[in-house]
């Protein structure tokens, strides 16, 4: 009978930290504490069962407090109960920096869910993320010796933060597995090619040769492209990358337009020159996708202000006046570009 009302306890205090959580969605960082605080009373000093602790979790990771999460992680453990593997997922999830690696860790130490991918997967891109490359290593080879399949995401996690030989051994071992690739898989790949120029040749021929593997290229792996491009300055191959792009009538990104501003901006060094006629041309298309925010603007301002086009440095000030209104920003704009002109 004492089981039976200390599950309906349980279920009680779960229920009311799910209804804190709806209850300020949304909220400000401000609220916070007063959040914590009102989570810490719902928990009845400590006195909860299984439902209870794993809501008290994910509602902790939710507040990106990795920390209390894991205290509440390990004061579960200390009354011998088991965390759900979405639980598992969410305490990893939360702990996204080099110094919050030590929690993953404790995590994957005291959690037993070997046949569970999506715990595999969590751990793996984690690890990643908190810059723990032996222990993804590790997590993959243990996988394998459970005779549990990877998956697609699982090599992506495995790629993540990863150097240019871990990227690819990361797909050799795709490639064993018969995991085909992915977008994503081939986006993280091309970014880690920075450095030398064979590796750069070596990025260019895996984006050619998507096609081959039942993928066609598309604007993430074009932005990775360019972002390489960027890396080693080689400004004629972005040119034609973004020319090849328009032939094959891929919508650019937004990272992609402002990008390309941005490099034309400091190649431009005289009015008209083809570098400010191609930022012209990428941010009349942000103004068509109806994605040019102040970024944008400022960004071609610059761009007029450094190859001294006084004459397209008003009309585009009034166009913004016109169109936008902000004449405070209108303002900043105006004394950001004429300190460009004259440095």
């Amino acid at each position: 009978m004492a089981k039976v009302v200390q599950s309906f306890k349980d279920v009680a205090i779960s229920s009311t930290i799910h209804q804190i959580m709806r209850g300020h969605a949304g909220y400000h960082p401000m609220q916070t504490r007063y959040i914590a605080n009102r989570l810490h009373l719902a928990s009845n000093g400590g006195l909860m069962g299984i439902e209870g602790y794993n809501a008290i979790i994910v509602a902790f990771c939710k507040l990106t407090a990795p920390k209390t999460a894991h205290d509440y992680f390990v004061k579960m453990q200390q009354q011998k109960l088991r965390a759900f593997p979405k639980t598992v997922c969410k305490i990893v999830d939360s702990a996204g920096s080099r110094s919050e690696g030590w929690i993953v860790k404790h995590v994957h130490n005291s959690t037993n869910y070997p046949h569970k991918v999506e715990v595999v997967n969590a751990l793996i891109k984690n690890y990643r993320r908190c810059r723990l490359s032996a222990e993804a290593s590790a997590t993959f080879n243990q996988m394998q010796r459970h005779s549990l399949k990877p998956t697609s995401e699982t090599i992506e996690a495995l790629m993540m933060n990863a150097s240019h030989s871990e990227v690819i051994s990361a797909f050799k071992r795709a490639k064993r597995c018969n995991i085909p690739p992915t977008h994503r898989m081939i986006r993280l790949a091309i970014l880690s090619c920075k450095g030398t120029k064979e590796n750069i040749v070596l990025a260019e021929r895996l984006h050619a040769k998507m096609s081959s593997v039942g993928l066609e290229p598309n604007n993430t792996t074009f932005d990775s492209l360019l972002n390489l491009y960027v890396s080693v300055n080689d400004f004629v191959k972005f040119r034609n990358c973004m020319f090849h792009m328009s032939s094959l009538k891929i919508p650019p990104s937004y990272g992609t337009l402002i990008l390309t501003i941005r490099i034309c901006q400091k190649n431009t060094t005289a009015p008209f020159d083809k570098f400010e006629l191609m930022a012209k041309a990428a941010f009349e298309k942000a103004i068509r996708m109806n994605i040019a925010d102040k970024t944008f603007w400022t960004a071609m301002m610059l761009v007029y202000a450094q190859s001294k086009n006084i004459h397209e440095s008003r009309q585009l000030l009034t166009a913004y006046q016109t169109n936008v209104g902000d004449l405070k920003f209108c303002t900043e704009l105006f004394t950001a570009a004429s300190k460009e002109a004259s440095s």
